[in-house]
């Protein structure tokens, strides 16, 4: 480990923007990730939604061959 006063200026400058930009792509990777989790969900939702209505036209479907 080192301190950052042990480092030249421009050096402290470069650890400081790589540091920044460290923060940002993680950030960026947690956005991502979440999003793809929401996707996730709302694909599963979507399913269930067409799964449901495929059910109601077999039930309509067999409740006209009834009646």
């Amino acid at each position: 480990m080192f301190y950052l006063s042990e480092l030249t200026p421009e050096q402290q400058k470069m650890l400081i923007e790589i540091r920044r930009r460290k923060t940002e792509l993680l950030l960026e990777i947690q956005v991502r990730e979440l999003s793809c989790a929401f996707c996730y969900v709302v694909l599963d939702c979507c399913f269930l939604v067409f799964e449901i209505i495929f059910q109601c036209q077999l039930t309509d479907t067999v409740f006209m061959y009834i009646f």
